[in-house]
């Protein structure tokens, strides 16, 4: 009985801890991700189900005191081997095929971003610098963030909904990876090189909504702590897409 309703307690708390860690995709490539996903895990659950059941068929069927005659030899099976290989080939092509579509997307950068947002990771921070009024990007201007601080931001991005973001990130010292598991985007940050990603920032209604950016690549003792947010305001809230609305 103590068995059981320990093994009941420890079935709870994992679906507890299972439930706390699912992220909710908030973006249309996100959810194509998700959907990805989710096919995946159910291929792979019923063929996980069909191979365990065949091994478990097999091992009591065989077992050593059981009258099942052993003389004969078996050294192939053309039918066996044609399916166990065709037909693993067929769900990869499939997969493949699915896949496709969504990898695109990902790795192509639009032509129509709305605007452009430097990113620059260093331990254990991030910085975001906006572009101008006008609307040009940073480009590693001298005093960008000094003569204008709403154009820079530290340990928060600020953006309005529904726009097409273009991202450009550098790192400072060592290897970073700028992750949104909402948004389901992660793009590594290199010392000397510029890498360059995008997203489209997710409706929110009325409100302000948070969504929390990690670092996904081990950078030091305080890669633990190496946050940031994006705060996604509703439209009209501010006269630009991107910085601190004009009401704070």
């Amino acid at each position: 009985m103590r068995t059981s309703c320990a093994a009941r307690v420890r079935m709870l708390g994992a679906l507890y801890l299972a439930q706390d860690l699912y992220v909710p995709p908030a973006t249309e490539t996100a959810r194509e991700v998700a959907s990805l996903f989710n096919i995946t895990l159910w291929i792979a659950l019923v063929v996980f189900v069909l191979v365990e059941g065949l091994l478990l068929y097999m091992i009591i069927k065989f077992r050593k005191n059981t009258r099942v005659p052993r003389e004969e030899t078996h050294r192939g099976h053309t039918t066996a081997e044609v399916v166990w290989t065709v037909v693993p080939a067929v769900i990869l092509l499939f997969l493949g095929f699915l896949s496709a579509g969504t990898l695109v997307k990902i790795d192509t950068i639009p032509d129509d971003t709305d605007f452009t947002v430097h990113v620059e990771a260093s331990q254990f921070v991030w910085r975001f610098i906006y572009p101008d009024e006008n609307g040009t990007a940073y480009n590693g201007q001298a005093g960008w963030c000094q003569e204008n601080r709403a154009r820079c931001s530290i340990g928060e991005m600020r953006l309005q909904e529904n726009a097409r973001v273009r991202l450009e990130l550098v790192a400072r010292d060592v290897i970073h990876a700028f992750a949104v598991p909402e948004f389901a985007i992660k793009q590594d940050a290199v010392p000397g090189k510029v890498h360059v990603s995008w997203f489209q920032v997710p409706d929110v209604g009325s409100a302000p909504v948070e969504y929390f950016i990690q670092c996904m690549e081990f950078c030091g003792v305080g890669h633990h702590d190496m946050r940031a947010t994006i705060v996604v305001f509703p439209a009209g809230s501010q006269e630009q897409m991107w910085g601190r609305p004009t009401a704070s």
